[in-house]
């Protein structure tokens, strides 16, 4: 079970983009929640309007099947594929 598990973590580094298709813009957009930053900052500065920073959380909240933002940006962090 030791080199089926080291296999498993190691597909699941390598592809987990891929089963877990967060744009671009989705990424930044959870990355920098996680850095703390409130949400009219990160519109501001990724130029996007209140409604197109909603969207793309709101995309990313579904792609990761949580309930809320939070939780999202919480299981981004936890699988790798953003950090604070």
């Amino acid at each position: 079970t030791g080199l089926a598990g080291a296999f498993d973590t190691a597909l699941r580094r390598d592809y987990l983009g891929e089963l877990v298709p967060l744009s671009p813009e989705e990424r930044d957009c959870l990355s920098w929640l996680a850095a703390g930053m409130r949400r009219k900052r990160i519109a501001d500065r990724l130029r996007l309007s209140d409604r197109q920073l909603e969207t793309r959380l709101n995309g990313a909240r579904d792609k990761l099947r949580a309930v809320t933002v939070t939780q999202a940006v919480a299981s981004a962090l936890v699988l790798g594929l953003i950090e604070a």
